[in-house]
């Protein structure tokens, strides 16, 4: 099983967890040190291209560091999102799209303002499919994602409750575990992920990002909850041409996720 060094910025020294990947250890590792456990609860991971991935919340800066290690417990760089069963399918986005994005990076005080706002509609939906539509319609209207999801916990598994983007119909319904992938650490810990710079790993490539000469940058996803508990993910990958996923942004995809959550929780 490989083993992770994991470093703390309250306790620098070096700790480890053993876990099947990175994912995984992420996993492991906001458990440990007591990060997440609620809806609104953030982090930024940023993957850096020496070995190591930089674990961060929006306000209090760098909470912890992890590298891979080898044999000899020397880091290695290792990480990808090759065993996320999201990360496979997804197409090119249509690039008539990203002007109307263009002008917008400015505008993120504004923007949050009118996602809270029509955030609350979600409540009035009919139904749950109904709700989570409208979720998806609402971010992708403010934020530059690519491509975006919604799975929601059934059983076992997660299952593609609304999906945007060029395969939308044929990811529609279809399920994967609710332990794997980064979907998987948003059910376990109840913390919202974003996942920045997945480009610098140069093992990152999937057959099907070759096939498609498609690149993952970034993926965000955040928790659907209501009353701790944790009832699905929502996911935005991509943000379009050279701009980032703002903070922002995670927290209008963070109050869209609490308001779905709170939908479906009076079913």
């Amino acid at each position: 099983m490989p083993r992770f060094r994991v470093r703390s910025a309250a306790d620098p020294e070096a700790g480890e967890v053993e876990a099947a990947n990175w994912i995984k250890a992420l996993g492991k590792a906001l458990q440990r040190f007591g990060l997440g456990g609620t809806h609104r609860s953030r982090v930024v991971c940023d993957l850096d291209p020496d070995g190591g991935v930089q674990v961060s919340d929006p306000d209090g800066g760098v909470v912890l560091t992890m590298s891979e290690l080898t044999d000899d417990g020397v880091p290695q760089m290792t990480y990808s999102l090759d065993d996320d069963p999201t990360n496979e399918l997804w197409d090119p986005p249509d690039p008539a799209a990203v002007p109307a994005f263009a002008d917008r990076e400015t505008q993120g005080e504004i923007d949050l303002e009118r996602v809270t706002h029509q955030a609350r509609e979600i409540g009035h939906c009919v139904s749950t499919a109904a709700a989570c539509e409208l979720a998806l319609d609402i971010l992708m209207s403010a934020v530059p994602a690519e491509s975006a999801s919604i799975l929601l916990v059934d059983g076992v598994n997660l299952r593609f409750a609304a999906v945007r983007g060029p395969r939308s119909a044929d990811l529609q319904g279809i399920e994967m575990p609710c332990n794997e992938g980064i979907a998987g650490v948003v059910i376990s810990s109840g913390t919202s992920l974003l996942v920045r710079e997945v480009d610098k790993s140069r093992d990152h490539y999937r057959e099907v990002d070759r096939w498609v000469e498609y690149q993952t940058r970034t993926l965000m996803a955040v928790p659907v909850a209501v009353s701790g508990r944790t009832l699905g993910v929502l996911e935005l990958l991509n943000p379009f041409g050279h701009v980032d996923f703002a903070d922002w942004h995670q927290q209008a995809a963070s109050e869209v996720g609490r308001q779905l959550g709170a939908r479906i929780g009076l079913t």
